[in-house]
């Protein structure tokens, strides 16, 4: 459907310089389909904790979170009767209301339930916000579980949004918003990847 999205290797801390294998080379794209993130959200579901797992991955890809803004989430960021999330980015990225879907605020409201007491929304089983790295275990292992055939790792679930908004037509420059882009030019990196599907229909 796309072509592949692929970043190049990083060096490990420390003295020795050793590059860890390019992303390139452990799958040929950066991206989950809609039907990947559909089974993904299923094996959630299945998990040893349904509500805050299925919110997770949800979360990531509805609104295009990064894993740091995902596990950041307090409470008084969720507007309830408003059915709206306030989005908080990173990297000086630009801030914004997104609406909820039913989907997400009848889990939010169940999860509420779970975690009385505490202003983050994802807590680990030891009741500290979740780290990254416990995320980033959770997602590899979810996507095993979803029967997905290559490593995953949140920052797809990033991805995934900003590939299905130039899918579905969406406008780029609110495009940039919604997904707090502070330069356009990292947003038109979606547009680049062009999906010819149905070209002999």
């Amino acid at each position: 459907m796309w072509a592949a999205l692929t970043m190049g290797a990083e060096p490990t801390n420390g003295n020795e310089r050793k590059k860890r294998q390019p992303y390139s080379e452990m799958r040929s794209r950066e991206y989950l389909t809609e039907g990947e993130v559909g089974s993904l959200v299923d094996a959630a579901g299945k998990s040893a904790y349904p509500v805050r797992n299925k919110l997770l991955i949800l979360l990531a890809y509805n609104h295009g979170l990064r894993a740091s803004e995902l596990l950041d989430l307090k409470w008084d960021a969720i507007a309830f009767e408003d059915e709206s999330i306030f989005v908080k980015r990173t990297k000086g990225g630009i801030d914004s209301v997104q609406d909820l879907s039913k989907e997400e605020l009848h889990l939010l409201k169940r999860l509420a339930g779970e975690v009385k007491g505490h202003r983050h929304l994802f807590i680990s089983r030891q009741g500290l916000p979740m780290s990254t790295s416990t995320f980033r275990k959770l997602v590899s292992q979810l996507g095993k579980d979803a029967g997905i055939e290559f490593s995953i790792h949140p920052h797809m679930l990033r991805h995934s949004c900003g590939y299905r908004a130039v899918e579905a037509d969406k406008n780029m420059r609110k495009l940039q918003i919604y997904l707090g882009h502070k330069s356009y030019q990292n947003t038109l990196r979606y547009s680049a990847v062009a999906s010819v599907r149905g070209f002999w229909d």
